[in-house]
């Protein structure tokens, strides 16, 4: 918002209104969608995925991972390895 002289307000508003989501959850999802990625191809730790995409704890990354994705991420990360090694 800075960079182009708005309001952060302002910016929200025009952001929503372009997008169709709120700025906030636009990046939640952003990042949401990394973790799946990293948890899905890496063996890297849900501490250290929280700390790549962005979230302040991993307690807040399992939170919000799970209330979004409706499974914690190591369950995520498990269903999607047993998935990988059916089709392969």
């Amino acid at each position: 918002a800075n960079q182009v002289g708005l309001s952060s307000t302002y910016f929200s508003e025009l952001f929503k209104k372009e997008m169709g989501v709120g700025l906030n959850s636009y990046i939640v999802g952003k990042r949401l969608e990394r973790a799946k990625s990293l948890l899905s191809s890496t063996n890297l730790s849900s501490k250290d995925i929280a700390a790549q995409t962005g979230f302040s704890s991993p307690s807040y990354f399992n939170r919000v991972f799970t209330k979004q994705e409706g499974i914690t991420p190591g369950s995520y990360r498990k269903k999607r390895k047993s998935e990988k090694s059916a089709i392969t």
